[in-house]
């Protein structure tokens, strides 16, 4: 049984920059490996602009939009939807057993 000192203690370690910074960054930096690797690669140009900032992971080659949601020209070639998806739960249940552990 949780008592409501642990859910206060709890919501201040969620919003903890030591408790969640460690954890966004670890996990934007899976997310970014694996969208670099699954990345469509004509130059090199898109795969090489994947990296991670604080906010997140992000790519900042003008033409991935495109690569990623396709043009009348050009079909898509997604690889941050996929990237996203085969970690969310890994980091959901990295998630969970954090806070089970800050619980305790």
């Amino acid at each position: 049984m949780i008592d409501a000192s642990q859910v206060t203690r709890f919501a201040a370690r969620l919003n903890s920059p030591v408790v969640e910074e460690p954890w966004k960054a670890e996990w934007s930096r899976k997310v970014a490996d694996d969208w670099r690797a699954g990345a469509a690669v004509r130059t090199g140009e898109y795969r090489d602009s994947i990296h991670v900032t604080p906010e997140g992971a992000e790519a900042t080659a003008a033409h991935g939009i495109f690569v990623e949601r396709g043009t009348a020209f050009m079909a898509p070639q997604p690889a941050l939807g996929p990237a996203i998806n085969r970690n969310i739960k890994p980091a959901a249940e990295d998630a969970g057993r954090r806070v089970i552990r800050q619980l305790t």
